[in-house]
Formats: structure tokens, C-alpha cells, sequence
């Protein structure tokens, strides 16, 4: 098959085109040329960082806990989602881990999220999507908690 202008040539054509060892630029059999595309590795930094802030969030989750239940108890649902849904009696655990599950979560709900979103990035999943999979989950958990709170209709 003929190679086409622009193209990146067949594997075929590709062995007869004059590449160099080194050049990002090769020629192909009817002389036009193509660049090599680089696998550029994202680099340790640039993948890991949003674990430094979501450490610094742990630490100090809760005194945010403790501030924000004077407040509505939405607002708890949407910061705090896995604190509220592991207290509650519904899921069927035990009392002593109904209790415990959420002091648990307090500490490290934000670490792992912070996880996800490195995980995410190390995938080449961009910044935005990250987060918007972190504000996703949150959403869901809060709209868990709504239809917990709403009552039984017979």
C-alpha cells in the first residue's frame, strides 16, 4: 500500500526510510517526512502533589469537622460524606464499628482521596477530571444520605 503524505508510514515502508538513531525527523519512501511522537513519562512531582494538600487537609480535618457540625447537616454530606454514612445504623454494622468507622474517616478520608486523584493523574487522567470524579463521588454519597434521611412511607 502506497504511503500516503502526512502519514506515519507502515512498518514495511518504515525499515526502508532513512531514519536515524537519534532524529526526531524521518524521511519516507516518497520523500515526505514524519516526526517520532515521544512517550513522555509524567514526572514524580507532577503526579504526586495533590497528596501533600490532602495531608495537610487530613491533619487538620477535625477541627473542620468540628466547625462545620454547628452548621447544616448538608453541608455535611458534601465535605465529610464517608464520616456521616459509616455512622449511620442503616448499613448494619456493629455499634462499636459505627462508632469507629467514622473517628477512622475523619483522618483519612481526605488522604485517600488525595490518593485517587494521584492514582488518576499517574493514568494521564487530566487535573479537572480528577476532581470532577472526586466531587462525583461526593454527590453520590450525599444523595445516599438524602434518601436515608427521608422517611418511611408505609
Amino acid at each position: 500500500m502506497p504511503h500516503l503524505p502526512g502519514t506515519i508510514p507502515d512498518a514495511k515502508n518504515r525499515s526502508r526510510s532513512g531514519r536515524s538513531r537519534d532524529g526526531s525527523r524521518h524521511a519516507s519512501n516518497d520523500g515526505s517526512s514524519y516526526e517520532d511522537v515521544e512517550d513522555t513519562s509524567p514526572r514524580f512531582l507532577e503526579i504526586c502533589w495533590p497528596l501533600l494538600p490532602a495531608i495537610a487537609l487530613g491533619i487538620f480535618s477535625p477541627r473542620i469537622y468540628a466547625a462545620l457540625t454547628m452548621h447544616e447537616p448538608l453541608i455535611m454530606w458534601f465535605v465529610f460524606p464517608f464520616v456521616v454514612v459509616f455512622g449511620r445504623p442503616e448499613f448494619g454494622f456493629s455499634e462499636e464499628l459505627t462508632r469507629t468507622l467514622p473517628q477512622l474517616f475523619i483522618y483519612i478520608q481526605f488522604p485517600l482521596e488525595g490518593l485517587l486523584t494521584v492514582f488518576n493523574l499517574s493514568r494521564r487522567v487530566s487535573f479537572a477530571s480528577a476532581m470532577a470524579q472526586l466531587i462525583f463521588l461526593h454527590c453520590v454519597c450525599a444523595f445516599v444520605l438524602w434518601l436515608l434521611s427521608q422517611p418511611a412511607h408505609p
